[in-house]
C-alpha cells in the first residue's frame, strides 16, 4: 500500500512536470508574473516543510504510519494546517511547475493531478489517526483546515 501511494504521487508529479515543460514549450509568450509566482512557492513550500520537521524531527516519518506515542501537534504549523509537510509539497511542486511553463493553465493540471494524489493520501493518514485518537482527533481536524487556510 505504502509503495502504491508513493507512485501514484511520483507519477502525477512527473505528469504535472512533463505538462509544465511541454506548455512552456507550445506558448512561447512566458509571463513573468507566474514565474516569479513559481519562486514564492517554491520557497514556501520549503519553509513550510522544514518548520514542520523541526517541530516534529522526534517523530518525524515519510510512511502513513502512525507511532503510538507521537502527539497531536497544536502548535507550530499545525496550528492552521492538519498535514502542512503535504502542503509544503505541493507549494513546491506547484511552483517548479509555474516557474517551469511560465503560464497560469498549468494551475489547473498541477491541482487536478497533485492535488488528487495528496488528497487520497492524507484521507489515508485521517483514518489512521481517526482509529488512534477518535473523538480527540475530530475535535482536532475541525479546527484546522486540510491544506489551504480559510479554503480546504
Amino acid at each position: 500500500m505504502r509503495f502504491l501511494v508513493k507512485g501514484m504521487i511520483l507519477f502525477t508529479v512527473i505528469l504535472s512536470l512533463g505538462s509544465a515543460y511541454l506548455l512552456g514549450k507550445s506558448i512561447n509568450e512566458s509571463m513573468q508574473m507566474a514565474k516569479t509566482s513559481g519562486l514564492f512557492f517554491m520557497l514556501l513550500g520549503l519553509i513550510l516543510r522544514y518548520w514542520t520537521y523541526v517541530v516534529t524531527k522526534t517523530y518525524f516519518t515519510r510512511g502513513i504510519h502512525h507511532d503510538e506515542e507521537r502527539p497531536l501537534y497544536s502548535h507550530g504549523p499545525f496550528r492552521l494546517h492538519r498535514h502542512p509537510y503535504q502542503t509544503g509539497f505541493f507549494f513546491i511542486v506547484l511552483g517548479v511547475t509555474l516557474f517551469m511553463s511560465g503560464h497560469w493553465l498549468v494551475l489547473i493540471v498541477t491541482f487536478t493531478l497533485l492535488g488528487s494524489a495528496l488528497h487520497y493520501r492524507m484521507s489515508l493518514e485521517e483514518r489512521i489517526l481517526q482509529n488512534r485518537y477518535g473523538e480527540i482527533y475530530e475535535y482536532w481536524c475541525r479546527h484546522r483546515f486540510r491544506i489551504f487556510p480559510f479554503l480546504y
